[in-house]
């Protein structure tokens, strides 16, 4: 599967190569793999031949549907929409660090910076907004303040 989530790196990817694999099966009833094939993306072709390689059944693209869809995700909340090369940056740092996963991203401005993290069922705040607000309320931030601004009035 590495091969895919080389090339597909977020949910959204994911759906676009599902659609176009079952569109193919669809195809396949009406024609040769060849011919079914080449009416896909150059890029989601070179996918399904390095997956199915000669095998060119019904089945095994079925398989590598399913193969596609057991591919965990990582659901990032972020202030602003991403570069195509920080979805790749962000994407090559979650697979070298912890192993195969695609990227599903919603956006909420009210974050400033950095993400909201769900996987697996945990969530981590690490959002600007999320540090600033605990810095701010914390005592030690007033306090620490508040006595630089009694010392410079004394």
């Amino acid at each position: 599967m590495s091969n895919i989530t080389v090339s597909i790196q977020t949910k959204a990817a994911r759906e676009r190569f599902v659609d176009a694999l079952r569109r193919l099966v669809r195809d396949l009833n009406d024609d040769n793999f060849d011919n079914a094939v080449t009416k896909l993306p150059a890029h989601f072709q070179e996918l399904i031949f390095d997956c199915c390689g000669d095998t060119h059944s019904v089945s095994k693209i079925n398989e590598l549907v399913d193969a596609v869809l057991q591919i965990p995700v990582i659901s990032l909340t972020v202030a602003t929409e991403l570069s195509e090369e920080m979805i790749a940056r962000l994407h090559d740092w979650v697979s070298t660090h912890s192993g195969e996963y695609l990227l599903d991203f919603s956006y909420d401005a009210s974050l400033i910076g950095g993400a909201l993290v769900t996987c697996e069922g945990r969530f981590v705040d690490m959002s600007v907004s999320h540090l600033m607000s605990d810095r701010i309320s914390s005592d030690s931030i007033r306090t620490s303040i508040f006595a630089s601004s009694d010392s410079k009035q004394s």
